[in-house]
């Protein structure tokens, strides 16, 4: 039996579509609205529990209190009590697992009523299949304004992803911009060996200034016997997006050269100058001896034991990974500086502004609900107070990690990161107070910097990483976007190809194999030039072509 959903008084002025108006709308017992979207659904509940089946993703540690699952927890519990919606687990799953769980269900048929996918690629093979419900309609009725509105500041890069042939497919997560990418450098070490980086405020470094300070650390011993400079990880993801601040955008993106053609960026000769520089501070003892063979968790590593002040990533590394370091050195503090250009200039890369996409099953009789959950997870309690939501608040301010809501995605506006920063500035400069605070989670992360701010000799891990992050990290963004310094680049974000099913990856291991032993020596730079013959040659070139006609595909 189709469950009914209870509504009074709609007064959101839309046309609603014909297929919602089909919908049976009655009025009875209904609960409490918050004022915020009160406007929007004036009471909204199904009459009878709707039981809402979902491929979730999971992860390893979500952090749930004791007694608590992904199907009954805070959140499920006021859906419960708000929507009248149940939840029950098609499966469980994470990593590569995950992964196969939804192609297995994709093979069968038969998918959840709603399911998160992580790419492109499935979203289309989803709408090939004729599996997925078209959200157009529900979106257009239901959607509150504020939902409305976060999507909108993205100027349809988010939408248009989930979008084909003019119809929405998929309720897609939003993803931010958040560069420059940034290294982090132990600020007592600096103290110690009394070297000032940034006397002008600006947050820029050059390269001269970075491998100053690197060859500082080596030779005053500032983390003992055995410190490093600097410690790269051998698939340099990171790495290289921190060196293309100074050089300009090049490995790892798919581009747009002056007359619009789609090139690799891994091949340009952005790429062959930063190269050129790893080399020179190898050759020079700058850069890790031993890199080429440290990994990811090896340089973890190097960095809690003190042998490491120096690492790149993004503005928020302080809430996980530099906060490992504190742990173990409470006396550890670390400040964020970008590369610049030799006029000041920092290149910076756009993000695909969709990340993952939330799909409903083609036959599921309510398609709309996935919006109503949407509306009341990334508005009416994303703004909430949190003394009125006490279970929630618990949630954030214990970390529990997202994959425990209902729809795993996130949706921000553009300007959240700038947004957060200018807030918890304004809370740390006196301006305003915690109360006054416009997001639940960043009132809590503020009260948390104001703790540290208080007592930073005592202060817990948690509200140290929470003021390195916000102000540190984010403070760069923010001033260096004030400035005018930052010089943006906008990427092609395509679909997986033919070719680069068959061939990618054998050409992204033969990338890091080049360009590996052209850094260590052991090939010189003009290896390049046959690596981007031999990148061209054995599968690049067709992906680039692929890439081409994927683009200029008018339904897309």
């Amino acid at each position: 039996m189709k469950n009914k959903l209870l509504k009074e008084k709609f007064t959101y002025p839309v046309l609603i579509p014909a297929l919602l108006l089909c919908l049976p709308l009655v009025s009875g017992c209904h609960a409490k609205v918050p004022a915020q979207i009160a406007a929007l659904m004036d009471d909204v509940r199904y009459g009878d529990t709707l039981t809402i089946s979902i491929g979730r993703y999971v992860q390893s540690d979500p952090r749930l209190p004791d007694g608590d699952t992904y199907t009954d927890n805070a959140y499920t519990r006021y859906i419960k009590e708000r929507l009248n919606i149940d939840f029950t687990d098609d499966f469980e799953a994470s990593g590569d697992d995950f992964e196969r769980q939804v192609s297995l269900s994709i093979a069968s048929g038969e998918i959840p009523d709603i399911m998160t996918v992580r790419s492109l690629d499935t979203l289309n093979e989803l709408i090939a299949g004729d599996l997925i419900a078209d959200l157009t309609d529900a979106y257009t009725a239901y959607a509150s304004p504020r939902l409305r509105e976060l999507y909108d500041s993205y100027g349809g890069r988010c939408l248009e992803k989930a979008t084909y042939a003019g119809r929405l497919m998929a309720l897609p997560g939003t993803r931010a911009d958040d560069q420059p990418m940034m290294f982090w450098i132990r600020q007592d070490w600096l103290d110690r060996c009394g070297l000032v980086l940034d006397p002008d405020g600006d947050h820029c470094q050059t390269l001269d200034e970075l491998e100053n300070a690197a060859r500082t650390f080596i030779d005053q011993k500032a983390g003992g016997e055995g410190t490093l400079g600097l410690a790269f990880n051998s698939g340099l993801w990171d790495e290289f997006t921190v060196m293309e601040a100074a050089f300009g955008t090049g490995p790892n993106h798919w581009l747009r050269d002056g007359s619009g053609n789609v090139y690799f960026g891994s091949v340009s000769d952005e790429t062959r100058a930063i190269l050129e520089q790893l080399h020179n501070w190898y050759a020079s003892g700058i850069l890790d001896p031993q890199f080429g063979t440290r990994k990811y968790d090896d340089i973890t590593a190097l960095l809690i034991n003190g042998k490491l002040g120096i690492v790149p990533g993004q503005w928020h590394i302080p809430d996980w990974r530099l906060a490992s370091v504190r742990k173990m050195d409470p006396k550890a503090m670390f400040r964020a500086y970008t590369l610049a250009d030799a006029n000041g200039k920092v290149h910076v890369t756009h993000n695909d502004a969709a990340q993952n996409f939330v799909v409903v099953r083609k036959d599921f009789s309510n398609p709309e609900a996935v919006v109503l959950l949407a509306n009341i997870l990334y508005d009416e309690l994303k703004t909430a107070d949190p003394d009125q939501y006490p279970d929630i608040a618990a949630y954030v301010g214990k970390g529990v990690d997202n994959s425990v809501k209902p729809l795993w995605i996130e949706v921000e506006p553009a300007s959240g990161v700038l947004d957060e920063y200018a807030e918890l500035k304004n809370l740390v400069d006196g301006k305003i107070s915690v109360s006054a605070i416009s997001d639940m989670s960043r009132g809590i992360i503020g009260a948390g910097i104001l703790d540290y701010l208080d007592h930073p000799d005592t202060a817990d891990t948690g509200e140290w990483s929470y003021y390195l992050s916000r102000i540190y990290g984010l403070g760069l963004m923010y001033d260096t976007n004030a400035a005018g310094k930052l010089d943006w680049v906008t990427p092609v974000f395509p679909a997986t190809t033919d070719t680069m099913k068959q061939r990618g990856a054998n050409l992204q291991t033969m990338q890091e194999e080049y360009f590996v032993k052209i850094i260590t020596g052991v090939l010189p730079l003009s290896a390049f030039d046959t690596f981007t013959a031999r990148w061209m040659n054995e599968g690049g070139g067709s992906i680039s072509a692929e890439i081409e006609k994927q683009n200029a595909i008018p339904s897309k």
